[in-house]
């Protein structure tokens, strides 16, 4: 696994990146694709946002570990 790129929600929605002063959790999220090339993404329908799939990482967890738990959470492998 591979840190591509940090993807913030002013790449989708525009604007000026908004960072925190403080972070309560940070999160594994990724891409995951199928056999025929569909890209898997979460919808949010209380603010209508599309989110990769993934979720937090608990303390002590390595990046991909709490990816991998996320999806089997989301029933998505």
């Amino acid at each position: 696994m591979q840190l591509i790129r940090r993807i913030t929600d002013s790449d989708f929605i525009g604007g000026a990146p908004e960072f925190m002063d403080t972070t309560n959790c940070y999160a594994s999220r990724g891409v995951l694709v199928d056999d025929m090339l569909k890209v898997d993404m979460m919808y949010m329908s209380k603010i209508n946002l599309y989110k990769l799939p993934g979720g937090g990482i608990d303390e002590g967890e390595e990046i991909r570990d709490a990816f991998l738990r996320e999806i089997k959470e989301e029933d998505r492998l």
